[in-house]
């Protein structure tokens, strides 16, 4: 009978142990990115698993309407890096007209899908980046997936040159691409 309040009491004090460890990393979590933004941030959620040696959340701060995702490398480790999609997140409406203007100059109709990437940007991309370095930015891929009524496609040759124009900064994308009944 002795063993489980012993037993409780371990668990009890290793919950608030990594309770604490898990508020000092939110805030390195913090501090990097005021440093790279100058503005203050707010825990909004935890993404993923971090049994591997990544943590991985999500934050929030006053000027961006969504949340920013963050991956600490190594996290355990005194060499712990810090990666983030913030300038993807404040370029999502500048993202999303760019692409409605490429597949606009192709398609008169069409339906658009595409959610601002999760994987950090560039780590020297930052709040002074231009859009054109960030839509340069190849260390991700962009998801974009097209719905144009079938009767709109005249060749092949229209849809790989509207590709072209997707990526004519340079951008890595995985486009889906569906002729239907719109």
């Amino acid at each position: 009978m002795r063993r489980l309040p012993l037993a409780l009491i371990v668990i009890l004090l290793l919950s608030i142990l990594s309770g604490c460890k898990n508020g000092y990393e939110q805030q390195m979590v913090y501090d990097y990115l005021e440093d790279k933004y100058g503005e203050t941030f707010e825990y909004s959620s935890p993404w993923g698993n971090s049994l591997y040696g990544d943590h991985e959340l999500f934050v929030t701060c006053d000027s961006l309407d969504s949340p920013i995702y963050v991956v600490v490398k190594d996290y355990r480790e005194n060499t712990r890096t810090f990666h983030d999609n913030y300038v993807a997140v404040m370029y999502e409406e500048q993202t999303e007209q760019f692409m409605r203007d490429c597949i606009g100059e192709f398609f008169s109709d069409f339906h658009l899908y595409y959610d601002t990437p999760f994987e950090p940007c560039e780590d020297n991309l930052n709040k002074q980046s231009t859009f054109e370095e960030y839509i340069s930015d190849q260390t991700y891929v962009m998801h974009i997936s097209v719905a144009v009524p079938i009767d709109s496609i005249k060749n092949r040759e229209q849809i790989l040159k509207m590709a072209e124009k997707l990526g004519s900064y340079g951008t890595r994308f995985r486009l889906m691409f569906s002729a239907q009944e719109i």
